[in-house]
């Protein structure tokens, strides 16, 4: 279904918009690296949870009448919704012991 996108022909005057296909990604994986080390984690997991939300509401419009798949988007608007919750609970809890700012922090008291 993803590769329907790429081949099917929508004239400029229709509605069709297909979320896959936005900015929010490239933002999300430059935001995703720094978490995923562990580097400056509270900071990238609070912007990393608030691009989920902006692109959540701007790209998966599940309740438009002219959504394409409406079941689609619905799932990746939920999806995006439930990963920025967990993002801000890894921001209200910390990342834990192994992480790029713990070193740092021993390095620093050192």
């Amino acid at each position: 279904a993803r590769d329907f996108a790429f081949f099917a022909y929508h004239p400029p005057s229709s509605q069709y918009r297909d979320g896959h296909d936005n900015n929010w990604l490239l933002l999300e994986f430059v935001l995703g690296v720094p978490l995923a080390i562990g580097y400056k984690s509270e900071w990238s997991a609070r912007a990393l949870a608030l691009t989920l939300f902006l692109e959540a509401f701007t790209c998966w419009n599940f309740l438009a009448s002219h959504q394409f798949r409406p079941d689609h988007a619905r799932a990746h608007f939920v999806t995006n919704m439930a990963c920025g919750g967990g993002l801000l609970l890894l921001q209200a809890f910390g990342a834990g012991r192994y992480t790029v700012d713990n070193l740092l922090l021993a390095k620093k008291r050192e």
